[in-house]
């Protein structure tokens, strides 16, 4: 048992290793320290070895220093705050983190258990890499993080803020329905561009809806390999994405649907490449613009398909760019064909062009 405002101190060479039931007792909010000794870098810090217990760490502070979990389940709660620690793993069982700060951390966990991550902060080139079980993350900050990892079954990331920050999110398991939910969460980068803000490799099933992305990211959106799935959502829509250096949606051998997002203000507004079975479409019943799938204004083509990846359905949209310069170097789209009179046609009469629009110079 660990009563409030008890201190550890170590270095490198110390640490401490627990193999039975440890209770952290919080009744004054003062916390149990664990920190690096005068003269040290670095504290090897706490191990938590035994994999048949449940630990909860309730209000602590970690500052330069290690904590490693075994254990078959870890709570970390209660304005519990990590500054500074270059090695924070969980390699077993499952993990809860509600309430808690991270600042200039990295973070492992490598877990078959399920994670939970809520209303917590993650600050000043904290690293996460997450590869296991499934992965939930809720009402949470991450800010300055550059990449954040995770190789999850099932992920759902909702209603969080990312500044500098984007995520990456590779399937390796495998299953048909591994699924991926990602809404509700802001993304925003006042850096060079440096990072994609949602990136997903391998996912059978997806479902990004309504998230913003604005300003200083590579692209908005990326998906390759993905949309092999058996569940119904293999879906892009009502997303908001502006001021990437690249695209605002890149696809790459992907099935899905993109519908009803807004995308303006990129270099490219939708690049589709490799071979991809999708649909481009915006609401049918939109009495104004912002009712359905806005690709407006974009630097250079509003929409880039490759020979095998041309939208199978491409309705409802409005494709507006009234200062594009036109063929050959700025149609608002173009298919790049292998031949100058492809035998392929596609219809794209059911969208909005806008009052300057021309057939002859602005589809390529």
């Amino acid at each position: 048992v660990l009563n409030d405002n008890v201190r550890f101190y170590g270095d490198e060479n110390n640490k401490i290793e627990i193999n039975g039931p440890l209770t952290f007792v919080n009744n004054t909010n003062q916390s149990v320290q664990f920190n690096n000794k005068e003269g040290s870098d670095h504290f090897d810090g706490l191990y938590l070895n035994n994999q048949n217990l449940d630990y909860i760490l309730d209000n602590v502070s970690f500052r330069n220093t290690g904590f490693h979990n075994s254990s078959m389940s870890l709570t970390i709660q209660g304005n519990s705050e990590f500054i500074s620690c270059d090695t924070i793993q969980s390699d077993n069982g499952d993990v809860i983190i509600s309430n808690s700060e991270f600042i200039s951390c990295d973070i492992i966990n490598c877990t078959n258990g399920s994670q939970l991550i809520n209303n917590s902060q993650f600050l000043s080139s904290t690293q996460i890499t997450s590869d296991g079980g499934n992965l939930t993350i809720l009402n949470s900050e991450f800010t300055d993080c550059n990449l954040i990892k995770f190789y999850n079954e099932e992920v759902i990331i909702s209603n969080n803020s990312f500044g500098k920050t984007g995520i990456y999110l590779e399937n390796h398991s495998g299953d048909s329905e591994s699924e991926v939910l990602i809404n509700n969460n802001f993304f925003s980068n006042t850096d060079e561009p440096s990072v994609t803000a949602i990136e997903l490799y391998g996912y059978p099933n997806f479902n990004l809806h309504d998230n913003s992305i604005s300003s200083g990211y590579i692209n908005g959106i990326v998906l390759s390999y993905c949309g092999i799935g058996s569940l119904e959502y293999q879906k892009v829509w009502n997303n908001f994405i502006s001021g990437c250096a690249v695209a605002g949606i890149h696809n790459y051998s992907s099935n899905l649907i993109i519908q009803n997002n807004h995308i303006y203000n990129n270099m490219y507004g939708i690049r589709l490449h490799g071979t991809s079975s999708l649909a481009l479409r915006g609401n049918p019943n939109a009495y104004f613009n912002t009712q359905t799938q806005e690709i407006h204004d974009n630097f250079c083509y509003e929409v880039y398909a490759a020979k095998n990846s041309f939208p199978a359905v491409f309705n409802y949209n409005v494709i507006q760019d009234e200062d594009n310069m036109g063929n050959p170097t700025d149609p608002i789209i173009y298919h790049a064909t292998e031949s100058a009179t492809p035998d392929i046609t596609h219809n794209i009469a059911h969208n909005c062009w806008g009052t300057n629009f021309s057939s002859e110079s602005d589809l390529f």
